[in-house]
């Protein structure tokens, strides 16, 4: 059996996309190999041990920067049989090419064509992956469990309920929600990031919407995914979400319509339908909610794009698995 170590962020509360995807890499890859997790600040601290344990395969998640893929170069020549790989999540200030082709790992995930072009370019293996989502939590419901949730969350049955989850950093563009409130009756339920502090004018303006606001820890947030009618997803440039942010994938889990900027990577993976959307301005973004609020589709329809493509983590993971096993 092969040893992985997963260098990814394992602190609570997992409220985060990065941290999430972290979660799920090691919920799936354990089944299949001896995995050990390492939070990234611990990797110089226990650098004795990772030389102890000599990991098959070298795995980091959180990030990258420079400094993480400076790290894996260290392991590598520290441990020169591991093979070293990079799942660019959430790409920061990387380096110049001529540096970063000294520092190489030896397979790089993708989650954007930029990263996709720029690994590919130093003569890496690369490839694009994307997230997934928890099929036995984000999964489509009938009107009859629809209706009880929103009972359970004191929400009208005849309410078009959008939801968006995350941080309330003033990157994320939540100013969009409130000019969609003054031409469309829309109730609003936000969940916002405790991992992040919030930005005072974002949540003054989320403030004003009519719905809820929810600033807690929310154990099981499936429930208000699978209560809403449509997800929004309003960021539009890094480094206000990861490269394919997780929410959309949870959303589309459970088969509800989405409408989002064209993100990142989430247009490598999605492909427009009468049940996703990318928005390209407000104007754009308004008529497409006002077509999805008059047509709606009952979430107990299995979404047109989960027949089409299998998102599941252990789907998705199955590719990292390969080029593991490669």
């Amino acid at each position: 059996m092969k040893s992985i170590l997963l260098i990814r962020d394992s602190k609570p509360p997992f409220d985060e996309g990065m941290k999430n995807v972290g979660v799920h890499y090691f919920r799936v890859l354990r089944k299949r190999f001896r995995v050990h997790s390492l939070h990234p600040k611990y990797i110089l601290p226990k650098i004795r041990w990772i030389y102890n344990f000599k990991p098959d395969i070298i795995h980091y998640i959180s990030g990258p920067s420079f400094f993480s893929i400076l790290q894996l170069k260290i392991m590598k020549l520290m441990l020169p049989k591991s093979k070293t790989v990079l799942t660019a999540t959430h790409p920061q200030f990387l380096g110049p090419n001529f540096i970063l082709k000294l520092l190489k790992p030896d397979i790089v995930f993708a989650q954007s064509r930029d990263i996709y072009k720029q690994f590919k370019s130093l003569s890496v293996k690369t490839t694009i992956l994307p997230n997934g989502f928890d099929s036995k939590r984000f999964f489509p419901i009938n009107v009859i469990e629809k209706e009880r949730l929103r009972s359970k969350y004191s929400i009208p049955n005849e309410e078009f309920v959008l939801l968006h989850v995350g941080n309330l950093r003033i990157g994320r563009n939540l100013n969009l929600l409130y000019e969609i409130s003054t031409h469309i009756d829309c109730y609003f339920i936000i969940i916002a990031s405790t991992s992040i502090k919030p930005n005072y004018e974002t949540f003054t303006s989320v403030k004003r919407l009519r719905g809820q606001i929810i600033t807690d820890y929310v154990e099981d947030v499936s429930e208000f995914y699978k209560l809403s009618d449509c997800y929004i997803f309003t960021p539009q440039r890094r480094p206000f979400a990861i490269d394919m942010p997780l929410s959309v994938f949870e959303a589309f889990g459970c088969g509800i319509k989405i409408v989002s900027s064209p993100y990142c990577g989430l247009p490598e993976i999605f492909k427009e339908t009468n049940k996703l959307r990318f928005f390209t301005g407000i104007d754009d973004l308004i008529e497409i909610l006002a077509g999805f609020k008059n047509n709606e589709i009952i979430n107990s329809e299995v979404s047109d794009q989960i027949a089409q493509r299998d998102l599941t983590w252990e789907s998705v993971l199955g590719q990292v698995i390969r080029f593991y096993e490669f």
